[in-house]
């Protein structure tokens, strides 16, 4: 079975400085928490405080950061303020997030496969110990490109 590449290979000409930010903002657990929600369509901020049980001042620290990064995007009618997912790589990041997280396969475009042998012991480099068997699986079937 022939060996499939990583869908991205990123080469020292690769600009990563967006996605970096992206998930240094989604970083936060209550950032993550909002936006994750926010992928299953526009809620107000009433909503997300109910559902996610965060009180409203902190609520509106990290939907003002978001919305001023562009992952998220607002709008008001009369009192209240819905908020959704901006289109784009924010969005296609939490998907990947979330498909993680809910514990489903990953679209067939990220999926890799791990090597069948190999000569090199650096190839596929051992899990720590603290890592349970999923999160071991994931770490050995990920490629890391040679850094020279």
């Amino acid at each position: 079975m022939p060996r499939s590449a990583p869908p991205f290979m990123p080469s020292r000409h690769t600009d990563l400085e967006t996605p970096a930010d992206i998930l240094k903002l989604l970083g936060h657990p209550i950032r993550l928490a909002i936006t994750l929600l926010l992928l299953s369509g526009p809620k107000t901020v009433s909503f997300i405080e109910t559902h996610l049980g965060f009180k409203q001042p902190n609520l509106s620290q990290h939907l003002a950061i978001l919305r001023d990064a562009k992952i998220v995007r607002s709008s008001r009618r009369a009192k209240s303020v819905t908020y959704e997912i901006g289109a784009g790589l924010p969005q296609r990041i939490l998907l990947a997030l979330s498909a993680a997280l809910a514990n489903e396969p990953a679209p067939p475009e990220y999926e890799t496969q791990i090597p069948a042998h190999t000569d090199t012991p650096q190839a596929r480099p051992t899990p720590a110990k603290h890592l349970d068997d999923q999160e071991a699986l994931v770490f050995a079937t990920v490629r890391y490109p040679d850094h020279k």
